[in-house]
């Protein structure tokens, strides 16, 4: 890509030189000798001004038979048609390079052979071709080193790297014709050259997965645009780079469009429309990755309408971005359709990139249909035309397919090492999309990988990055990053963002006590009439009302950015798929361990473990730091008693069971709930008796007894005074 220039912006000026006098004074005396000599030397820096159409007026006075005999004059004229008509100039450059391999004229072998392949690369089409240039420059490589100009050697580097980084990006020597396009970009080419060669490697390392690297590229390229003498399609191509990095690497859709947005109205202004095809295809790409598949549309509609049947590549990523969107519709028979469009359209250019996603997307509808064998088949196809080299994100994707894959599959084990060895990619790498970000496959994987305890803090921050919600709350989840979390049991306290929660004076007191009743009331659907009335009971209800709406205002600022509470006809909720709240998670759990004790013993470690998290949660007894108010005695209590019949029913199954050990440290528990509660002393006897432990139980009577004396002015009643003779005589 590297011989485009300047001419895009100066497409209708002419030789403003004073040779062109000269030109004409040669020219009608028939000596065209002199003027291919004068082009020859004038030729460069007309191309770098901008007048290549002047320059391509005057090589076509040149009579054919001199023209054919002439390598630079074959070079020249390629390189005035490269711009506008690629295919055409191939022929020229490829007579040019068989004659200067005749004559073993080195710098003029390399121009041509980087003029051949650019030919080829702006043709957007059959790039295949370039594998046999790839191939042709094994045979003058070693005359590289002698190369005596560092312009001609830059050239080559831009040409090479982006011939292999389409066809044969695993190449062996790829990662030195890498450094040799840093080298060039940096060299001193035309500006606009520079900016390209900065446009493919930023499209090069965003796709391997290497962000660093990418983020110094665009930001020099963005310096270097910024200034007020940078040519316009140097501009148009800063906002194309940075349209790519910040929509891939750093998956902040806002800046990639605005980067779009910025290069099509300098493309508007100018009329250099040559990147608006990938400029609207980076508007589609920040727009599907956020799920927008109507905003999308937008992008694709004018990418439609540019389409060339020319370029199949175009086609073939018009293709993908449709199936993508296809996808998130959930028309599965239409993304299949676009997307094997996609994928026939890379063959035949020969694309291995674009090969690659097509295999992975393919992968990933048939995962959503069910078709396991076929996604399976597909993911492999895309493994092997890497030939097992780190391809970055194209890897870290295929690992987190693959996980997918055997966990449909039921294969677990297998399932957690490859989203294991993707999660630790990702994190390394800093990764934070995939090609074809699917919210609800990662929302899968991410709690996956929370609940294996895989790269917890990595995942966490994707979640909060990407703001992936699950279609229902993940309360089992137990390391899900919640936006807002609120305890409510053994006092009040809350996480806003990670941050807690530091009441800054008497001004937040009315906003978290309307949290307060709000939660005592379940927190969901709660009347905003119910609310004002005890809150306000003294005040009429206008008043009462207009206090409720500046009090909730206030609250919704306090818990700022998190947008957890939401009014619908009139009724006040904390909004589930951002709030984590702890009763409602001991409600949850205590419905999981009914279901499991129905099930029977199969699921004694289930149990046991969703005990443990009922257990650590309930730190004491609703809002226990607060006033005994009217509006939270009845929820303190119904928790409590909830909570006592949970540990009821936990400690008979365990003791059905015979895990006496298991079954005391429940009625323990149950005691730290309430110490007055007989029956569970009773049962602790029964406990420490069934371990002969006979002086532990007696020792634990006559503390039940003492309790009850002195709190409730009682004895223990006959059935735990009988269990109580029974362990006095042993029987």
């Amino acid at each position: 890509m590297s011989s485009i220039n300047s001419s895009h912006h100066a497409h209708n000026k002419s030789i403003a030189d004073p040779i062109e006098d000269r030109l004409e004074s040669l020219a009608k005396k028939d000596q065209w000798q002199e003027v291919a000599g004068i082009l020859q030397k004038r030729a460069p820096r007309w191309i770098d001004d901008g007048q290549g159409p002047g320059l391509k007026k005057w090589l076509e006075r040149i009579p054919e038979e001199l023209v054919s005999k002439s390598p630079w004059l074959l070079f020249w004229f390629g390189i005035v048609l490269l711009p506008s008509s690629p295919r055409k100039s191939s022929p020229w450059f490829e007579q040019s390079f068989a004659l200067f391999e005749r004559k073993y004229h080195i710098i003029g072998m390399f121009a041509a052979w980087s003029g051949a392949v650019d030919a080829i690369l702006y043709t957007w089409d059959d790039l295949k071709g370039l594998n046999a240039w790839i191939d042709k420059y094994e045979t003058i490589r070693k005359y590289y080193a002698w190369i005596p100009t560092r312009a001609i050697k830059a050239r080559v580097a831009a040409s090479m790297f982006a011939a292999l980084m389409y066809c044969q990006p695993y190449h062996r020597d790829m990662e030195k014709w890498v450094r040799r396009a840093v080298a060039a970009s940096k060299s001193g080419l035309h500006p606009t050259q520079r900016m390209l060669i900065n446009y493919q490697l930023v499209y090069y390392f965003v796709w391997m997965g290497e962000f660093s690297k990418a983020c110094l590229i665009t930001q020099h390229v963005s310096k270097e645009a910024a200034f007020g003498e940078a040519a316009p399609m140097a501009k148009i191509t800063s906002s194309l780079v940075e349209a790519i990095y910040t929509g891939v690497a750093d998956a902040n859709v806002d800046a990639c469009h605005q980067a779009v947005a910025r290069g099509l109205k300098l493309a508007e202004q100018t009329n250099i429309h040559i990147w608006d095809g990938r400029l609207l295809g980076q508007g589609a790409w920040g727009e599907l990755m956020q799920g927008d598949t109507e905003a999308a549309e937008h992008y694709l509609e004018h990418i439609n309408a540019l389409l060339n049947p020319e370029r199949r590549l175009e086609y073939s990523f018009y293709h993908n971005q449709r199936g993508w969107q296809a996808l998130l519709k959930q028309n599965f028979p239409l993304a299949l359709e676009h997307t094997r469009e996609a994928l026939k359209l890379a063959r035949q250019v020969g694309v291995i990139g674009v090969q690659t996603i097509n295999h992975q997307a393919l992968c990933l509808i048939l995962l959503e249909m069910g078709e396991l064998e076929q996604a399976h088949r597909h993911v492999i196809q895309a493994r092997d035309l890497g030939r097992g080299r780190k391809s970055g994100l194209f890897q870290f994707f295929r690992h987190l397919l693959l996980a997918r894959i055997w966990f449909e599959r039921g294969h677990n084990s297998q399932g957690l090492n490859e989203l294991r060895l993707g999660m630790e990619m990702g994190r390394q790498r800093g990764y934070r999309t995939t090609p074809w970000w699917h919210a609800p496959s990662m929302v899968q994987l991410c709690t996956r990988a929370l609940e294996a305890g895989i790269e917890v803090e990595y995942v966490q921050e994707l979640i909060r990055n990407r703001n992936l919600k699950p279609p229902t709350p993940p309360l089992a989840v137990e390391n899900w990053p919640w936006p807002l979390k609120i305890t409510t049991l053994g006092g009040f306290s809350m996480l806003i963002n990670d941050q807690p929660y530091q009441p800054s004076g008497k001004a937040q007191h009315k906003p978290i006590e309307l949290l307060e009743v709000m939660i005592s009331l379940d927190g969901r659907s709660v009347c905003q009439e119910t609310l004002a009335d005890i809150l306000w009971p003294d005040v009429d209800g206008d008043k009462a009302q207009q206090a409720f709406t500046i009090t909730l205002h206030r609250l919704r600022k306090l818990l700022y950015p998190v947008e957890a509470i939401q009014l619908r006809e009139k009724k006040l909720s904390l909004v589930e798929s951002v709030c984590w709240l702890d009763i409602w998670e001991v409600n949850h759990l205590q419905k999981k361990i009914n279901t499991a004790i129905i099930q029977g013993k199969k699921n004694e470690t289930e149990i046991s473990y969703l005990t443990q998290r009922l257990l650590s949660l309930y730190q004491g007894h609703f809002l226990s730091d607060e006033a005994s108010a009217s509006w939270l005695l009845s929820c303190r209590e119904r928790l409590r008693s909830g909570m006592l019949h949970q540990l009821r029913r936990l400690g008979r199954y365990w003791e059905e069971l015979e895990e006496w050990e298991t079954a005391r440290d429940i009625y323990l528990c149950a005691l730290e709930v309430d110490m007055l509660m007989e029956e569970y002393y009773r049962r602790l006897m029964i406990c420490y008796w069934k371990q002969d432990r006979r002086a532990e139980a007696l020792a634990l009577y006559e503390r039940c007894r003492r309790i009850l004396r002195s709190r409730l002015d009682i004895e223990p009643c006959t059935k735990t005074q009988r269990l109580h003779s029974q362990i006095l005589a042993n029987r």
